[in-house]
C-alpha cells in the first residue's frame, strides 16, 4: 500500500473520482489524522492521509 500526504483529503478523494478513480474507503478520521483508500482508474492503490 502506498501513502500520500494530503493538506484536505476530502477534496483530493473528489479529485480522485473527477479524474476516473474510485474512493474505496471513504474518508475517517484516525489515531493519524484524516485517511481515505483509493484506486485509480488503472487499479492502483493508495491511501490518502492527512499532514
Amino acid at each position: 500500500m502506498t501513502y500520500w500526504g494530503a493538506d484536505d483529503v476530502d477534496t483530493d478523494c473528489a479529485t480522485v473520482v473527477a479524474n476516473g478513480g474510485t474512493v474505496t474507503e471513504d474518508p475517517q478520521d484516525s489515531e493519524f489524522g484524516r485517511v481515505a483508500a483509493n484506486t485509480d482508474c488503472c487499479g492502483a492503490t493508495l491511501k490518502l492521509v492527512g499532514v
